[in-house]
């Protein structure tokens, strides 16, 4: 996707800056208000081994879309990171001096992530940390209470789901455990 694909709703502008196409993947997208301009998750990879593209191929997409992507961050009010894996954010130290040039909305690194974003997210805060000359501060993955959803949703857990009951108490109580 080239950027071209554009959705007006009122005075919002929504477009595809580099979106699952060709050899790069990604889900770049930009909205655009009359107030502020927001760029969500503003990263690419090079697709799958399996994808029918030659390797060079593959780079000459991928490299577009990082081209296009980076002109798009650098007039973004706001950037938005909703989670690590790298086809929705870069890491290099251009990148993160264009990141300092907005308001970055970033996925909490401690908080609902798995070990190997937590471990990516790590990494990108100490280079954010490096660009910008200050020193990052490490902690651990936050631990928080939470009410058992189940508990909320008495109706739904009421219902006999015959041969499956079973099964979802099991399921449930893995979940609890983990949860």
């Amino acid at each position: 996707m080239d950027g071209s694909m554009m959705v007006l709703s009122g005075e919002m502008e929504f477009r595809l800056i580099a979106f699952d196409s060709m050899g790069a993947k990604s889900s770049c997208t930009l909205v655009k208000t009359p107030d502020t301009s927001i760029l969500i998750d503003p990263g690419a990879a090079i697709m799958q081994k399996s994808f029918p593209l030659q390797d060079p191929e593959k780079q000459f997409y991928l490299q577009s879309a990082i081209k296009q992507i980076k002109e798009e961050m650098k007039k973004a009010e706001h950037i938005v990171l909703s989670h690590y894996h790298f086809d929705h954010y870069m890491i290099d130290e251009e990148s993160c001096e264009i990141y300092l040039n907005s308001d970055m909305w970033i996925k909490n690194p401690n908080r609902w992530i798995n070990q190997s974003q937590w471990e990516r997210s790590r990494d990108f805060l100490q280079l954010m940390s490096k660009v910008n000359k200050t020193d990052l501060k490490h902690s651990p993955p936050g631990q928080k209470q939470y009410k058992d959803p189940v508990e909320c949703l008495p109706i739904a857990f009421s219902k006999y789901l015959g041969n499956y009951q079973e099964r979802r108490g099991e399921l449930i109580s893995n979940w609890r455990k983990r949860f």
